[in-house]
């Protein structure tokens, strides 16, 4: 039997739930911070604490299971439904939390160009693509292997077709 929450109580399991998802992959075990902003530059300890930080960064993008004990949104999703209608909102507060949820929703979905080679069918090319799927596709890449990956496949040749080339 599934439990019911309160507002306040999906609020506290969301925020949980992402500044867990934070705290995970922004941390100085992962990372370093190299400069002073706006220059400022994030590398990596490793290439396995770059892909650990993918792999996170493709959970938060993903849905919450429909199972658990919040209904299935993405994790900005739910983000951005609290700050729309937030439980405990005291002064404008949530006003610091709305506006860099929809910056970094607005960046998510901003389509870039980015130069890509692939050696598999030996061409170099410029893929427009938004930031949310290249990141989707990178973290997944990083978390499953090519057995796992058959999505980001159909994706890439999908992007790929976008940009005016064809694979079989």
């Amino acid at each position: 039997m599934a439990i019911k929450f309160s507002g306040i109580e999906q609020e506290v399991i969301i925020l949980r739930a992402v500044t867990d998802l934070i705290d995970s992959m922004v941390n100085f075990a992962v990372m370093s911070l190299l400069g002073n902003d706006p220059d400022s530059n994030i590398l990596f300890e490793s290439s396995t604490h770059q892909g650990f930080f993918n792999i996170i960064l493709v959970d938060f993008l993903s849905c919450t299971d429909k199972e658990g004990p919040s209904k299935k949104i993405s994790y900005l999703g739910g983000l951005r439904e609290i700050v729309n209608n937030p439980c405990f909102d005291e002064n404008n507060s949530v006003h610091n939390l709305k506006v860099t949820t929809q910056e970094f929703k607005d960046w998510l979905e901003q389509k870039v160009e980015v130069d890509v080679w692939l050696p598999s069918i030996d061409r170099e090319t410029k893929l427009k693509i938004s930031r949310f799927d290249f990141l989707k596709m990178t973290g997944n890449i990083s978390k499953h292997n090519y057995l796992r990956a058959i999505n980001v496949a159909k994706k890439l040749k999908r992007i790929l077709s976008e940009s005016g080339i064809t694979v079989d």
